[in-house]
């Protein structure tokens, strides 16, 4: 038994499955091929927040790409809605980024300048204003910026939506199939092998995470990475102590409509550990209770992890690679795989239909990587 279809992804997460919708509603016969079950790894993990900040005067292309892409989601989320019945949590929530030192504090004009130059809205936060937004943030934190245009999506909610509007426009998912090999023709990709079957497509798209590297060694292709575990823990208090996506170094606060709010996340590349850590989950812990000393009382519902796929440089790989016909990468996107999941299906849907992607993606090229210099992807952990 085989499978033959137009288009074959590799990866039932958030981005692939946005690239089946997109391709699934422009009438091309796609499928999704998951190892396990779809959208359960990195994508179920993600605490959904949709914020995009300048983070020095010189941002590379990533920052675009973000925002972007964030302009797409209320019309995203309205037309799933619409389609499934499935609300996608998207919330215009806001966000807070906290000042905690004096040199944070002394550079905040020149940082909201930064945003300002890439169209961020942004405000500074003084102790009544910051007060006046987060009534329970710890009395030792009088400064902030606010960024009234950040919002969230619930990412369970969201990645189901995906998921049904994609298989409601066409698309086919293949659960528990795990690719083994590439079938060749040539120097063209022209399928894949797996543990049920065979599978051909004109073109084989590869969206597998974090898993991403070790497939693409089966062309003898290297498109390098580490998956980065992260450490979330779900809070639970019905007072609804936060209001707004707070922030903190790699620290944020994620509230939920009804009281639920997110803590995360730790950096650990510890390979694919698949365990939460007494070390992790109390540095989380700690942090939201220094920034919210009444969380102390809260209730954790529940602790999970995620494994991330981080890239060489930090951005994405989405194109083709240079003498291969039949095949695109459309992974890596490390904590950015919600937010840019609209757009990386735009325009992997763009090259596919040969018209000019509507974003310039030539930064984010998998053949960027013959011009790498060597980097260092041995073991750490940053816990916050």
């Amino acid at each position: 038994m085989s499978i033959q279809t137009e288009v074959l992804v590799i990866g039932g997460g958030v981005i692939g499955c946005s690239i089946a919708r997109e391709l699934a509603q422009a009438g091309v016969a796609v499928a999704i091929l998951e190892r396990g079950e779809p959208c359960r790894e990195a994508s179920r993990a993600a605490a959904g927040a949709l914020i995009a900040r300048a983070n020095s005067p010189q941002e590379g292309p990533l920052l675009p790409f973000k925002l972007r892409s964030m302009e797409m989601f209320e019309t995203l989320c309205v037309e799933m809605e619409d389609e499934t019945g499935i609300d996608s949590g998207f919330r215009k929530t806001g966000g807070i980024d906290l000042l905690l030192t004096q040199e944070e504090i002394d550079g905040v004009g020149e940082f909201i300048e930064w945003q300002t130059a890439n169209g961020i809205e942004a405000e500074r936060l003084e102790d009544e204003d910051i007060r006046e937004l987060e009534s329970n943030l710890s009395a030792n934190i009088e400064h902030g910026i606010f960024f009234p245009r950040f919002t969230q999506v619930r990412t369970p909610w969201y990645t189901k939506a995906l998921l049904a509007s994609a298989l409601r426009s066409g698309a086919h998912l293949e659960t528990h199939t795990e690719v083994l090999d590439f079938l060749l023709e040539g120097d063209r990709v022209i399928g894949v092998k797996t543990d049920r079957e065979e599978c051909f497509a004109g073109t084989t798209i590869l969206a597998g995470g974090p898993w991403s590297s070790s497939l693409a060694k089966l062309l003898g292709r290297e498109i390098p990475g580490v998956p980065v575990k992260g450490q979330i823990i779900l809070l639970n208090d019905r007072t609804r102590p936060v209001r707004h996506i707070v922030h903190y170094g790699k620290t944020y606060l994620t509230p939920r409509d009804e009281g639920r709010i997110v803590v995360g996340s730790t950096e650990e590349w510890v390979g694919f550990q698949r365990r939460n850590t007494v070390d992790g989950i109390s540095t989380l812990l700690q942090s939201a209770k220094t920034f919210f000393p009444c969380l102390n009382r809260s209730s954790v519902e529940d602790i999970w992890h995620g494994f991330r796929p981080l890239t060489v440089d930090g951005l994405p790989y989405i194109g083709g690679i240079e003498g291969l016909g039949g095949f695109l990468c459309a992974t890596g996107h490390y904590r950015s795989g919600i937010i840019l999941s609209p757009i990386t299906a735009r325009v992997v849907t763009d090259l596919l239909m040969g018209r000019e992607p509507s974003f310039d993606i030539a930064p984010f090229s998998p053949n960027r990587v013959s011009q790498m210099e060597a980097v260092d992807l041995s073991p750490r952990t940053d816990l916050h």
